[in-house]
């Protein structure tokens, strides 16, 4: 059979016509207006696929049977099983306008796509065959308004109807390509709810709204389920006509205001469970401040259960690195950080700003007292929200003088305390003398040696012991290289805002630009951040390998603290497609780097006459500690890989669903084999169930405990000048590529030199990504500080970076054309 025109008997074989041309059928036969069609059958479409050509009876057939008249026809996919549990929504071709003349290349081209790379991916994922495919070719209506028809919303169940609309062809609105006007109505008593946008930018009465919504409840009848419709009104006869109606497959019992209330609530119970135990200890606060700070950095704005399990395991509770690297420069944190430092709100990461300032309690100052430092900065936060991000930079007074002391204290105490922070000051000093040289020289070489002990434990046969092993890398993450990131990161803290201060004092505001150049052009062997591009420059030219590339760099990977998303080893084409698109010579740019900020420090030590000796000392230390946080991070970084590994494999041997071991706690993994899997199995669903819901929060940047009904309110997002954190001295202007996930290959191919990176945040791994975008492009981020990843390395390259910009991937948008202001810390949409 090749054409198929109608089925007079009512029976209707979707193996020969596809998913969509039997509704279409069905629709017919009940007397709804559809346009004439014809189906041209799976078999036939085999034929042409084979031979490379469209039969000429075939596209007699056609022609004979459907009038083009000045509109052509319409030429659309039909798969079987299509519009039924799987849409396959977008996946095939659809062509309109097709005239008489280019009837057959069209046709052959929408037989062609049904092998194109986005329908292998679509089945790939959804773990199914390409189905066959037949087509339909159907009258055009002229249309003067078109749209949609949601009998009810795709993700809560509810009486209501949408009606989206557009003026013309309905296909812009199917594609997202603008935005319709939208008709709330209630499906049982039609009455019109509410309208979104301006209803005279179309032609859609009110009569014919309601004949829209009569054949939506009409098609829920026909099709025993909720359907989404395309429909349109034709050109001067003002008649309807359906184009096509299909199962809304996403329906659910979705419910944003329960996952709300849920998360509020869940959030209400940790806080006073903390408040009630911290009053157990005697400290006692009136609220809290849960903000982002630099965790969404470093973990992801969505962490999944084991990514954050593994971060609170390894650096906070009981004596993780946070504790135990502080206590050893001089810190005294004890019990009061068993609990309450991270937690998540709506699944997102946030830090108690009440438990981290606990953590800058140096030896000697009573816990009792310490609490008047912390009524202090919660009311600097009360002035000033944004106090609470990056706080060890622009809020806590770690360097304290004297007079704010005894303001706080009185004159004695505040004396006495004075004295034990110069003391403090001391003891860091010998530390900073040789901490870079013991994690060089002693700490590297151990840690790689105890990695490679567990490189094939994930071979291991046994359940029970590739646990164990779990458990043993997590631990020597928590006692070793996590505690070396803690304390490479305090005195990272320290040198940059002591070299900061003495530039402003020295030099005015002028000193933070400086600042900036100071700390730029860092020595390949110092700088893995430049190494990595350097190393995919090399392969870039076929001087080493990708091997090569991998050997020093495959354990990292996009957002790599985020353990379910794959590492570079895992997927090597994604960076032998970055690095061909490198342009320049990283080397020679950091060659430059080096000689600008060479020749800046001569300059100003030439001008710093009696305080030359402390701001060469200064200089000196900033450079030795500012890249050794990203150093320390590169190697706990292996460790991640090694618990990805073993997870993965585990995950395999207990027949779960792909990932679905990353919704446990590592303290759950670590049971793995030794308890009731099919329990665990369960827990992981439900939790990744919920990690699902809760993506729909917005979540505020920070949240006050007292004022937790902020959780899940929407934004207001409408200005053109969005401002964040400027960490560079450049500026730039180019066009908005919008990237938050490393498997999305059609983003990541858009790249290219001079563009502008928004993002939710960058790590080392994004190396590859900002090296195809060059000096010349621009970074944005949501989250991170002066600190942060982004900012050493645009800094480094001199490219214009605006980080911490709130909400700027759902703001910006792929095309978009944007000005980077790194000076003054904000980005202005042109365009």
């Amino acid at each position: 059979m090749k054409i198929v025109r109608n089925f007079s008997s009512g029976k209707i074989d979707e193996k020969v016509v596809g998913g969509k041309a039997k509704r279409l059928y069905k629709l017919q036969m009940a007397k709804f207006p559809v346009k004439e069609f014809i189906v041209i059958s799976t078999d036939t479409v085999v034929s042409i696929l084979k031979g490379g050509s469209v039969p000429r009876d075939v596209l007699n057939d056609i022609l004979s049977f459907l009038n083009f008249g000045r509109h052509g026809v319409a030429v659309r996919s039909s798969a079987v099983g299509e519009d039924g549990h799987l849409s396959w929504a977008g996946q095939f071709t659809t062509r309109l306008f097709v005239s008489k003349n280019d009837l057959a290349k069209i046709i052959t081209e929408c037989i062609q796509a049904q092998h194109s790379k986005t329908v292998r991916a679509y089945a790939k994922v959804h773990k199914v065959e390409i189905p066959p495919l037949a087509l339909i070719v159907q009258e055009m209506v002229d249309a003067e308004t078109a749209g949609v028809l949601f009998t009810t919303s795709p993700i809560n169940k509810s009486s209501e109807a949408v009606v989206e609309a557009i003026a013309g062809v309905g296909e812009a609105l199917v594609s997202g390509l603008c935005k319709p006007v939208r008709f709330h109505i209630n499906l049982e008593t039609g009455n019109l709810l509410k309208v979104d946008g301006n209803r005279n930018e179309i032609s859609l009465s009110d009569s014919q709204l309601a004949e829209i919504v009569f054949y939506g409840r009409a098609a829920i009848g026909l099709f025993s389920s909720h359907q989404d419709i395309e429909w349109a009104v034709e050109r001067g006869t003002k008649n309807i006509f359906i184009n096509q109606s299909r199962t809304i497959t996403t329906v659910s019992n979705f419910n944003i205001d329960g996952i709300r209330a849920t998360s509020i609530q869940e959030a209400k119970n940790l806080i006073e469970a903390e408040s009630v135990r911290l009053d157990g200890l005697g400290i006692s606060f009136g609220e809290d401040v849960l903000s982002d700070q630099n965790i969404a950095e470093i973990l992801t704005p969505h962490p999944c259960q084991m990514a954050f399990g593994i971060f609170t395991y390894c650096f906070a509770h009981e004596d993780g690195a946070i504790k135990v690297g502080r206590n050893e420069m001089g810190y005294e944190i004890g019990s009061e950080l068993n609990a309450g430092l991270f937690t998540l709100i709506g699944g997102q990461p946030r830090c108690s700003i009440v438990h981290d300032a606990m953590t800058f309690r140096i030896k000697g100052i009573a816990l009792g007292d310490y609490t008047k430092i912390i009524e202090f900065y919660l009311a600097k936060i009360k002035q000033e929200e944004k106090l609470a991000n990056y706080p060890e930079i622009v809020l806590y007074q770690q360097t304290p003088e004297r007079e704010f002391l005894e303001g706080l204290f009185g004159i004695e105490l505040g004396e006495k305390y004075y004295g034990l922070y110069q003391k403090f000051f001391s003891n860091l000093s010998t530390i900073e003398d040789g901490m870079d040289k013991y994690c060089r020289d002693e700490f590297i070489p151990r840690w790689r040696k105890s990695m490679a002990l567990y490189a094939e434990a994930h071979l291991l046969s046994d359940l029970q012991m590739m646990a164990r092993c779990y458990k043993e890398v997590a631990d020597l993450l928590r006692i070793e290289a996590c505690v070396m990131f803690v304390q490479a990161a305090r005195i990272e803290f320290f040198v940059f805002a002591r070299l900061r201060n003495l530039l402003k004092k020295m030099f005015g505001e002028q000193g933070g630009e400086f600042l900036n150049t100071i700390t730029s052009g860092i020595p390949l062997n110092l700088n893995p951040n430049l190494a990595f591009s350097v190393r995919l420059s090399q392969f870039r030219d076929k001087a080493i390998s990708i091997k090569d590339v991998l050997s020093e760099f495959g354990h990292l990977g996009i957002h790599e603290l985020e353990i379910s998303i794959p590492r570079y080893h895992e997927q090597p084409k994604i960076i032998a497609e970055l690095a061909q698109k490198i342009s320049g010579d990283p080397y020679e740019e950091l060659m430059a780097s080096i000689k600008r900020s060479s020749v800046l420090i001569e300059r100003l030590l030439n001008d710093a006459a009696e305080l030359r000796g402390e701001l060469e000392r200064e200089i000196n230390i900033a450079r030795r500690y500012l890249p050794l946080r990203e150093v320390a991070k590169f190697e706990f970084l292996r460790g991640y890989d090694i618990l990805r590994t073993i997870s993965l494999t585990i995950n395999k041997k207990l027949g779960w669903e792909d990932g679905l071991i990353f919704h446990l706690d590592p303290t759950e993994v670590f049971l793995l084999g030794s308890c009731d899997n099919e329990n665990m199995r369960q827990l992981a669903e439900e939790r990744r169930r919920k990690w699902n819901e809760n993506k729909s929060l917005y979540i505020p940047t920070v949240v006050w405990s007292s004022e937790l009904d902020a959780v899940g309110r929407p934004p207001t997002l409408n200005s053109s000048i969005l401002y964040g954190i400027g960490v560079t001295n450049s500026t730039t202007e180019g066009e908005v590529i919008v990237i938050t996930d490393l498997n999305n290959q059609g983003a990541i191919s858009s790249l290219r030199p001079g563009g502008i990176l928004v993002t939710i945040t960058t790590d080392p791994a994004w190396t590859p990504l900002l090296s195809v975008i060059g000096s010349k492009g621009g970074l944005i981020t949501e989250v991170g500080g002066l600190l942060a990843h982004a900012a050493i390395y645009t800094r480094e390259v001199g490219m214009a970076a605006v980080l911490n910009v709130s909400r700027a991937t759902q703001i910006l948008k792929t095309g978009m054309r944007v000005r980077v202001n790194g000076p003054q810390g904000y980005v202005e949409i042109l365009k």
